[in-house]
């Protein structure tokens, strides 16, 4: 009977860390790069299917998800637009290149 328990102990023990790593932390590129719906059936998944948790563990952390993905998403979108900007050479920059790669030849 004692085997149940610790399993259930060590479930409880670890979902936190599983919760931070694989649902936020490796989460982050379907947040970013796809949708919010998308980001919330990744974690259902997880929670449902990977993890097995109880009802009742889904039922606290798929709102915790979703709140995560609405407050996220806007911030990963701007910190993505910033990139884009900062990575996105101007056209002064482009003749520059233009210019010092015709004097290396």
């Amino acid at each position: 009977a004692s085997l149940p328990t610790s399993s259930i102990m060590l479930k409880l023990k670890f979902l936190p860390y599983q919760i931070r790593t694989f649902g936020i932390r490796n989460g982050l590129s379907i947040l970013r790069d796809e949708s919010i719906n998308q980001y919330e059936r990744y974690t259902t998944n997880l929670l449902r299917n990977i993890w097995n948790v109880s009802a009742r563990a889904c039922q606290i952390y798929e709102p915790y998800f979703s709140f995560w993905a609405h407050y996220a998403k806007p911030l990963l979108l701007l910190a993505k637009k910033v990139t884009n900007a900062l990575n996105t050479p101007t056209k002064e920059d482009a003749n520059n290149n233009i210019s010092e790669m015709q004097e290396i030849q």
